[in-house]
C-alpha cells in the first residue's frame, strides 16, 4: 500500500473496521502521553495562574450577583452574511464562551445561568472586532476566539460588558 492512500481504499482492503478502530484509538493515547506535562514543568507558576484565575473568578461573582450578567455577540456587518450564517456563527460564538466560562469563570457562568442566560446581539465593523477582542480579554471577560464574522462576550457583569461594547448599535 503506498503512503499516501485514502480511507475508503483502507476500508475496502483485507483491513477490518475494528482493527482501524484499535490503531485510531492508539494514536489518540500516544497522542495524550506525548503531551502531558512532564514533572519537570514548573508548579508554582501553575499555581500562581490557578491562583489568578480563583481572584479573579470570585471578583467577577460578586459584581454578577449584585448588578446581573449578559453576553453579547457582536456580529461583523461589512460582511452581508446570510441570516442563517449569523445564526450558526451566533450558536457557535455562545457555545465557545460558555465553554471557556465553565473553567475560567464558572462564579459568573452559574449567576448567568440563574439569571436566564441574557443574550443581546449587536453588531460592528470589521475593523473594530480584533479592537473589542483585546478589550475584553484585557478587562477579564470571556471572549471567543474567532473575531472574523461574531464575537461572543461573556457571560459577564453587565456593566462591565457595557464598558467594552455600550458603544454599539442593535444588528
Amino acid at each position: 500500500m503506498q503512503a499516501g492512500f485514502k480511507l475508503n481504499e483502507l476500508l475496502s482492503t483485507d483491513i477490518q473496521l475494528w482493527q482501524l478502530a484499535v490503531v485510531l484509538g492508539a494514536t489518540a493515547l500516544l497522542t495524550r502521553l506525548c503531551f502531558q506535562p512532564t514533572k519537570h514543568s514548573n508548579v508554582s507558576d501553575h499555581k500562581k495562574v490557578q491562583l489568578e484565575l480563583s481572584k479573579n473568578n470570585e471578583s467577577l461573582a460578586r459584581r454578577a450577583r449584585s448588578e446581573g450578567t449578559k453576553l453579547v455577540l457582536v456580529v461583523c456587518g461589512d460582511l452581508g452574511l446570510a441570516k442563517g450564517t449569523v445564526a450558526v456563527e451566533c450558536a457557535r460564538a455562545t457555545l465557545e464562551c460558555y465553554k471557556r466560562a465553565q473553567s475560567e469563570v464558572p462564579g459568573v457562568l452559574t449567576v448567568w445561568e440563574r439569571e436566564g442566560q441574557a443574550k443581546v446581539t449587536l453588531k460592528c465593523t470589521g475593523a473594530e472586532m480584533a479592537q473589542l477582542w483585546q478589550q475584553a480579554e484585557n478587562a477579564g471577560l470571556v471572549a471567543s476566539n474567532n473575531e472574523k464574522m461574531v464575537l461572543g462576550i461573556g457571560p459577564g457583569p453587565i456593566s462591565l460588558i457595557n464598558t467594552v461594547s455600550g458603544h454599539l448599535k442593535l444588528y
